[in-house]
């Protein structure tokens, strides 16, 4: 058998710059590999198909641009057909594949895509760009577009196109180099939908689902990331399945229940905002779900009448069904579009069976269906509307992780049915790997994982009120990858709770520190205007000095020179365009006695001149800054003879240092601007104890939940960690006389923005004499992943272009990023030199 062509280092750089979730890069890479061994290790030539089956919230959209983007790059494929299922899921997707929309996924990409739709196919400008090898289309359609037409319906998918010259179907069974994402890929095992699909006769067929279809063949399975694993890893909201202790199941007691839980939400997180400073924000809002239009109608009518909370939801009902008309819900998908957004009026949303596929939202709160089994209820298609995560990770706040399930059943019925519960939460999490046996020749194979540890989580207090059925012990409480059952009271109960500890009072800042000033820049991702502050590995930029240093004839020869600065005799540095060896530039320059100041200036001017530099006036301060610190940095590396090989290789110098920085830039690639750069503000944020309890034990036993006080040198009276090493760095800091003062930093403290716009909080900001530290603490085992080393890129840009502005300079503060690992701490014992040189 050949050898597998997977490329591993492509598939980690389209990781990072589309910040994928760990189970979709596992996916893309699954994939991969999948491909590789298909086509590559048996040399098979017929149709790939693979199914990549992963938790409703999880990102399958991720994963799709991720296939397309590897491909298109590692195999330059050019043809990608997303095929959906239906008109919500089309408007999501060409969203996604459309530059510059809200849901734009397009830009992430490595790849420059043309999006091609049936609307817009046979235009002149996309006939041009379908006939472009180089460009990279991504086709995206309804199955029922590709159908074969009928004497009543024609397809304009199957109508001869004069742009194309043929059909576009047609077109597209002639592409040798077709790929098809099939989302909700077990919707298309009908025979129309099926001929539809594979009779393009792709090179691959890439099939995502929730729920794959049972007629799928088990071998095309080749990733399986199921709902426990989502729940286990927090990429979802824990679901709650909520009963009474009554008997009583009519529909507007479910709806008062439904309604009473969502009002805790919505107190909950404007509790949360206030506490942790979060500016990101949805709006919290019910979804019920109806078994048919009658009912619709019927709780629609309850929720707006005047007896249900005295009115107060009259005007925060929207219904969508196919009975509702325009005159009935004026602008109905445009309210239901803007459902999520903080301003939205909308409280609770009434559908029958409409919003299910495609229909992703981060506000549902609360779910109730009407259904009258649980077991109907807890489909990852009907609960999975309710499980992506407002914040796009856990808040550590229960209600706001939660999505509360409003069940008929009553609690002890509930307990009853835990097993059934059970068994539909234990899966298995599927990956396809490549293997090395003993002999060491290479293996892919589909390996199964079991997930779902058969507890389901059971409120305590609700459950030694349940008249004495068996009780899961304590530890149930933290079981990963369950599903919680409780009781409206103990909802409501735990509720109030966190609600009355998120509103403690403040903890502040000591009173005796002098004002901390700290920069305030406005960034923004962008993909083109670059920063030379994001060129932040000096280490490297020196070891290119000490190589010419080494060996200036062999570094140098490598170059081919198109353009260099040289200095004339009149003393007028010139450019020019020449191809000349190492010797003819000595020759030509070694007699010229150019000072090393000189050199250092013409240096700075190239670099700033280089075509990724931000060339603009009110980046010009900060570029020279930067400009001049990766010069310093290379003439340091060439040492004591700086000036002699500057005089003789002033060019070839220019041109070899100003391509590793430009290799540098576009690796870095944190594509972030900074606009109105620099505002001074006063470091005074609000502390909230939450729900944390006091100690002045700083070194007892570790909990997040305690705010550590009795400190020395914190700039709060209490301050509260994600981990022990955070604590641990903590006292290290309070415990050194050379720090002036330390804070323990939260989310909004001090944002710095990373990928795509993300903010990212450092743990810890430390002050000594006119240095200003930013600290990040990682365990080992996380200090290499991509995320961590793009944020520190991200990071120390930041660093470097705060220390170019004249408003910091005047200050005299120099700024600085340190990332350390446990193993960093461990072997600084407790010094903070050693451990600010080691990070």
């Amino acid at each position: 058998m050949a050898e597998l062509d997977v490329d591993l280092e492509l598939l980690s750089q389209i990781s990072h710059q589309m910040e994928l979730r760990q189970p979709n890069e596992d996916a893309v890479r699954t994939v991969a590999v999948a491909v590789s061994n298909h086509f590559d290790r048996r040399g098979a030539t017929d149709t790939f198909e693979g199914v990549v089956s992963s938790a409703t919230g999880v990102g399958k959209t991720f994963v799709m641009g991720g296939v397309i983007d590897y491909f298109a790059q590692a195999r330059h494929w050019s043809n990608f057909a997303i095929i959906v299922p239906g008109r919500t899921i089309l408007e999501k997707t060409i969203a996604n594949f459309t530059h510059g929309s809200t849901r734009d996924i397009a830009s992430k990409l490595g790849v420059r895509t043309a999006l091609v739709t049936v609307d817009n196919f046979d235009s002149p400008e996309i006939a041009r760009q379908m006939e472009n090898p180089e460009v990279v289309k991504v086709f995206v359609f309804t199955v029922q577009a590709l159908l074969r037409p009928s004497e009543a319906l024609r397809r304009r998918t199957r109508t001869f196109s004069e742009g194309l010259g043929a059909e576009l179907y047609q077109w597209l069974v002639e592409a040798d180099d077709l790929v098809v994402l099939a989302d909700e890929h077990h919707l298309y095992y009908g025979e129309q939908f099926s001929e539809a699909l594979r009779g393009m006769n792709p090179r691959a067929i890439i099939g995502l689902t929730a729920t794959p279809h049972k007629d799928t063949p088990r071998e095309q399975i080749i990733f399986r990331f199921p709902l426990a694993s989502a729940i286990a890893e927090k990429w979802v909201k824990t679901p709650v399945v909520v009963g009474r202790k009554d008997d009583r199941s009519d529909l507007l007691t479910r709806l008062n229940d439904g309604v009473t839980l969502l009002e805790c939400k919505r107190i909950a997180l404007a509790a949360y905002r206030a506490n942790d400073s979060v500016e990101a924000a949805v709006n919290p809002f019910m979804l019920v779900v109806a078994a048919n239009t009658t009912e619709a109608n019927e709780i629609v009518d309850i929720l707006r009448s005047d007896e249900f909370r005295s009115g107060d939801y009259r005007d925060s009902v929207l219904q969508v069904d196919s009975t509702v008309t325009e005159e009935r819900e004026p602008g109905m998908w445009s309210r239901l579009e803007e459902v999520d957004s903080p301003d939205s009026a909308v409280r609770i949303v009434v559908s029958v069976r409409m919003l299910k596929e495609g229909w992703d939202v981060r506000g549902v709160y609360v779910l109730l269906s009407t259904q009258p089994s649980i077991s109907n209820i807890l489909t990852e298609q009907v609960i999975g509307r309710g499980l992506r995560l407002p914040f796009g990770e856990y808040t550590g706040v229960e209600m706001l992780d939660t999505l509360e399930i409003v069940a008929h059943e009553k609690f002890a019925q509930l307990l009853a049915r835990a097993g059934v519960l059970n068994e539909s939460m234990i899966s298995y999490r599927t990956q396809t790997i490549v293997t090395t046996d003993q002999n060491g020749d290479t293996a892919v194979v589909t390996t199964q994982i079991p997930v779902g540890d058969g507890l389901v989580k059971v409120d305590e207090a609700a459950d030694s009120e349940a008249g004495g059925l068996d009780v899961w012990d304590a530890e149930a409480l933290d079981s990963p990858g369950a599903i919680a059952i409780s009781t409206m009271d103990s909802r409501y109960g735990a509720a109030d709770t966190e609600i009355e500890d998120l509103s403690r009072p403040a903890v502040v800042m000591e009173a005796h520190l002098s004002p901390i000033h700290l920069p305030k820049l406005r960034q923004v991702p962008v993909t083109r205007r670059r920063s030379l502050s994001e060129v932040t590995d000096e280490d490297q930029i020196e070891a290119l000095g000490r190589r010419l240093r080494a060996q200036p004839e062999d570094e140098l020869r490598r170059i081919q020179i198109t353009a260099v600065h040289v200095r004339g005799s009149d003393g007028v540095v010139r450019s020019e365009t020449r191809q000349v060896t190492a010797s003819d530039l000595v020759s030509s320059a070694a007699t010229l006695d150019v000072d090393l100041d000189s050199s250092r200036g013409d240096l700075v001017r190239h670099v700033l001149q280089l075509p990724m530099v931000d060339a603009s006036s009110d980046a010009r301060t900060v570029e020279r800054s930067n400009a001049e610190r990766l010069v310093n940095a290379f003439i340091r590396g060439l040492g004591d003879e700086a000036q002699t090989l500057l005089a003789a290789y002033a060019g070839r110098s220019a041109v070899r240092l100003g391509q590793h920085i430009q290799q540098e830039m576009r690796r870095a690639n944190t594509g972030i601007a900074y606009i109105d750069s620099y505002e001074d503000f006063l470091f005074s944020p609000t502390r909230l104890l939450g729900t944390r309890t006091e100690s002045n034990d700083l070194r007892g036993k570790f909990s997040t939940s305690i705010a550590y006080t009795g400190w020395a040198r914190s700039a709060f009276s209490h301050a509260w960690f994600d981990s022990t090493p955070e604590r641990t760095v903590a006292l290290l800091l309070d415990e050194e006389p050379d720090i002036l003062w330390w804070a323990r930093l939260l989310n909004g403290d001090l944002s710095i923005v990373w990928g795509s716009g993300q903010n990212y909080n450092p743990d810890l900001l430390a002050a000594t004499g006119d240095e200003r530290w930013l600290i990040e603490v990682k365990a080992d085992n996380k200090i290499t992943d991509v995320d961590v080393q793009a944020k520190r890129s991200s990071a120390k840009a930041w660093v470097n272009y705060v220390n170019g502005l004249p408003e910091v300079q005047a200050r005299g503060e120099k700024w600085k990023y340190l990332l350390v690992s446990e193993s960093d701490i461990d072997q600084a014992k407790g010094s903070w030199a050693a451990l600010a040189a080691s990070g």
